[in-house]
């Protein structure tokens, strides 16, 4: 597999991670962070969960905030 398709693939599996997140299923999100952590070490993958965790997140409203 080319760079090109590594770098697609792992988009692909980032997006399914958000969207199964967004509806409450954790699993493939944590599967993408201990598969980052397998290859790149604990600082990659808490990158990797900072960086889902704030996408699944994006467009909520803050406790406080006007609607």
């Amino acid at each position: 597999m080319g760079l090109k398709e590594q770098r697609l693939e792992a988009w692909r599996r980032f997006i399914r991670a958000v969207h199964a997140g967004k509806r409450g299923d954790y699993g493939p999100a944590v599967s993408l962070v201990e598969a980052v952590r397998a290859k790149h070490g604990d600082a990659a993958a808490e990158s990797q969960r900072r960086e889902l965790w704030r996408v699944m997140n994006a467009g909520q409203q803050s406790k406080g905030e006007a609607k």
